[in-house]
């Protein structure tokens, strides 16, 4: 990536802050806090319904939720911004437009309605106006923003979008495939702020992300938060999600001021919308032929008792390989189905090990006071094996036949003790 010799230091020293950030100021779960509310008109007469957090500064920034629920993580902070003196507006299109909160819904939302929005928020308050959103928000976002720019041609209020672990996956791809980012990803120019989570199950796809969005556009500028998987998502718990929380008011405003000194703002790609064929990632839940490496990545890790287990040769034996992560509740509710399985196969020549994502052994000893596990939990606390296999979402597990190559694997969680698993897995003896 390219960025001007003014704005690579102020990434540097933003970046510096992010990584050093200290563990000591802990926080409490956040509390809801209360917002005005107001309503402002898309083109085709729709209402849209915004959270308002009024503030004196000149930025406005308009905050839309993901497939995921405002929390009162957003709540909170989107209220100490206000203090801040950053207004903010929050707006969920999944409520506005009556659809489901899914990454369906933001796959294919009209971007129109986006535009609307920064053109309204503008004509009422005059302010210049940042675009904010995480997840699979970011898609709507990034269209939306081309598309007002498209519209918008000799307009400059627009200065740029924040994204927090963005995702334009198409669709979650199959275990050992590399997932296809959407057309807008690689077509847009808006000057751009990206907070990713490192603990993120996605996170080490991020480098092929920056390579597909910096096609189009070179005012991309990022920094990982270390040891965050959401800083937004009620289940991370960690202490370093929780300070990066609190700090969030002071970073956010930051990564404003270095939007707004992005120069040479770039046109816009001749971006279209397609609304005839709707994105739709179908739910997997069913155990598929393995489609990519077959050879498993060998590993050797500490378990939650401290003892080193190392898995170089997988043959002779049919081994599951399980994924997953505490603050995943579908990991979390497939371990009892999973204890089963082990017991179902106890007179077979079977293996069943899990990987915890990049988790501290100190989480895992506390998670494990809390919940029956009754097989191996390994320790990856850098995410590098994760990585090695491939592993984009979490459950994701690999089924290994006895000539030690992977043959089956799905990555979302199934009852492991069903007669049509069982008879899978003995199939392959």
């Amino acid at each position: 990536m390219q960025y001007s010799r003014l704005n690579y230091r102020y990434l540097i020293a933003l970046t510096s802050i992010l990584c050093t950030t200290s563990l000591s100021l802990l926080a409490n779960p956040l509390e809801r806090v209360s917002a005005l509310e107001l309503s402002v008109e898309a083109a085709d007469k729709t209402e849209m319904i915004i959270s308002h957090y009024p503030a004196q500064g000149d930025t406005l920034i308009i905050w839309i939720g993901s497939s995921y629920s405002f929390s009162s993580r957003t709540y909170k902070t989107a209220h100490l911004l206000a203090k801040n003196n950053q207004e903010i507006w929050q707006i969920d299109f999944s409520d506005v437009l009556f659809e489901p909160k899914t990454s369906n819904f933001m796959r294919n939302m009209n971007a129109q309605y986006v535009s609307d929005l920064i053109s309204a928020a503008h004509k009422k308050t005059g302010k210049n106006i940042i675009l904010m959103s995480r997840a699979y928000g970011a898609i709507p976002v990034m269209r939306g923003a081309t598309l007002w720019q498209q519209q918008n041609l000799h307009e400059k209020y627009l200065s740029g979008v924040i994204l927090f672990s963005p995702d334009f996956f198409k669709s979650i791809p199959e275990l050992g495939l590399d997932p296809e980012y959407l057309p807008i990803t690689s077509q847009t120019t808006i000057p751009t702020f990206i907070f990713q989570g490192r603990r993120r199950g996605s996170a080490w796809q991020f480098p092929r992300l920056l390579k597909t969005l910096t096609k189009s556009n070179q005012n991309i500028y990022y920094t990982y938060m270390t040891d965050v998987a959401g800083v937004f998502y009620r289940n991370d718990t960690n202490p370093a999600a929780l300070t990066m929380l609190q700090r969030l008011p002071t970073f956010i405003p930051d990564a404003i001021k270095l939007l707004q000194s992005t120069e040479n703002y770039p046109k816009p790609t001749n971006y279209t919308q397609d609304k005839k064929t709707p994105y739709i990632a179908l739910m997997n839940n069913k155990i598929k032929a393995f489609k990519g490496n077959a050879i498993p990545s060998p590993f050797s890790l500490k378990d939650s008792n401290n003892k080193t287990i190392e898995m170089y040769d997988f043959k002779g034996k049919v081994t599951v390989v399980n994924f997953w992560a505490s603050w995943c509740p579908p990991c979390v509710e497939e371990i009892p189905s999973l204890n089963r399985l082990r017991k179902k196969m106890k007179d077979k020549n079977f293996e069943l090990i899990s990987i915890n994502y990049a988790e501290s052994p100190q989480t895992i000893e506390q998670f494990l006071k809390r919940v029956n596990v009754e097989f191996p939990v390994l320790l990856d606390k850098d995410g590098l094996v994760s990585t090695k296999w491939n592993v984009i979402a979490f459950p994701s597990t690999f089924i290994i036949g006895p000539d030690g190559k992977i043959q089956y694997g799905i990555n979302a969680a199934i009852r492991w003790d069903s007669d049509e698993v069982i008879t899978l897995l003995n199939s392959l003896y």
